[in-house]
């Protein structure tokens, strides 16, 4: 308990700036974690009674109704051309389709618990990745919430070994 409670202080420094409007993104970002968080369990639950294809596949498939319709509905519906195609493939197979199958492929794997915590080193993926792709070193708050959230982790794996 204490190592999770320490890794999601962490995120919380990570993520957290005052501020009117980042307040509202923080809220948005809270509500999208909650619905994530459940999106994983109710899987996890009884994701594992369907085989994995046809979970992953109807999962696609009504993701993609559902945002063609919230596309055509907010009047941003334009077909794109070719090399927009192409970014919008590589895209679709690393991110949606790779990511998402071993995500969901460890999500049948790994308890809950061990799932959830590892989910926690998000933040501190981004700051790696931030530092590689644009040069920008995190500031001493990222620095302290990456430590605190490295620091959550290995509690909860030392609990559990």
């Amino acid at each position: 308990v204490i190592g999770a409670v320490l890794a999601v202080a962490g995120a919380t420094v990570i993520s957290y700036h005052p501020g009117a409007v980042v307040q509202w993104g923080a809220l948005l970002i809270l509500a999208s974690t909650l619905l994530y968080a459940l999106h994983t369990a109710v899987v996890k639950r009884w994701g594992g009674d369907m085989p994995f294809l046809d979970f992953f596949v109807f999962r696609l498939l009504f993701t993609s109704i559902f945002l063609f319709f919230f596309a055509a509905g907010s009047g941003h519906l334009v077909w794109p051309d070719a090399p927009t195609w192409l970014l919008l493939l590589l895209a679709g197979s690393v991110d949606v389709v790779i990511s998402r199958a071993l995500y969901y492929q460890t999500l049948r794997m790994f308890p809950m618990s061990i799932h959830t915590i590892i989910l926690t080193l998000s933040p501190v993926v981004a700051i790696g990745v931030s530092l590689m792709l644009f040069g920008t070193f995190p500031g001493t708050q990222e620095l302290i919430g990456g430590v605190m959230v490295l620091a959550g982790v290995v509690v909860v794996n030392r609990a559990r070994a």
